[in-house]
């Protein structure tokens, strides 16, 4: 007896579906006109359609740098950043913190609050692996040996948290004057951090001697030459006087 045979499955064309997409082809390629001829704004439209792949094959790095080109919202840098952070973003895929982070931050610099706590979140991670805290205790640190540490600091983060943990005021004062992220200078200007000890030195007039008798523990000698007096006070240091000089020499 014959088998019966299989009936054959036929594609059907997705017309509706076809038609969609060539209404968003013409969108993207109207919004790009727009940018291409001096739309500012278009821009944002147009990384848009890369970033979720409207019109367009999909590229986090092209929407990235529509952006870079025009006026673009808050709420676009913080959804590419969080393409980003996700390692969402295509063809490449992984994760990019330190791209999400400049996303976050254009964001959270025109005032929005998701990208400002996601910002926060990241550096805090992004900090604790480039920088753990074991690997050095500030408050273990001699005075000479905290202003070595600070002037050797090149990351944001990292001086920050050099400010708050810190003993000896002259170096988290040298920790301030090095920071640039307006930021964390403004934590610091508008906490509690006053009232700290810096040293000072004061170097008197040097005197000249014609012979002296020195002491010491392989015995005593006597040597002529010159010295120098000198004496160390300590006074308090507002911390935040010193974030507010900051900020204005920044914002100069």
């Amino acid at each position: 007896m014959r088998k019966k045979d299989k009936p054959v499955k036929i594609l059907e064309f997705d017309f509706e579906g076809y038609k969609k997409q060539a209404k968003f082809v013409k969108w993207h390629c109207e919004a790009l006109k727009k940018a291409e001829a001096g739309d500012l704004k278009a821009w944002e439209q147009v990384g848009r359609n890369y970033l979720i792949g409207m019109g367009v094959e999909r590229s986090t790095d092209k929407a990235y740098e529509c952006f870079q080109k025009g006026e673009v919202s808050a709420e676009a840098w913080t959804d590419i950043g969080l393409y980003y952070q996700k390692g969402l973003n295509e063809p490449s895929c992984g994760q990019n913190l330190d791209r999400a982070i400049e996303c976050y931050r254009k964001a959270a610099d025109m005032g929005n609050e998701e990208a400002q706590t996601e910002l926060d979140e990241i550096e805090k991670i992004k900090f604790q692996e480039d920088f753990p805290m074991n690997t050095m205790d500030f408050r273990k640190m001699t005075e000479q040996e905290a202003i070595q540490t600070v002037e050797q600091l090149t990351d944001q983060a990292e001086l920050a948290h050099a400010v708050r943990e810190l003993q000896h005021g002259d170096a988290r004062k040298k920790a301030i004057e090095k920071l640039t992220d307006e930021k964390h200078l403004t934590e610091i200007a508008n906490g509690d951090e006053a009232d700290y000890l810096t040293t000072h030195t004061v170097t008197y007039e040097t005197e000249e001697y014609d012979e002296m008798e020195i002491t010491g523990k392989s015995g005593s000698y006597t040597a002529g030459g010159c010295y120098t007096k000198i004496e160390k006070y300590q006074e308090p240091i507002d911390l935040r006087q010193v974030a507010e000089q900051r900020l204005n020499e920044l914002r100069a």
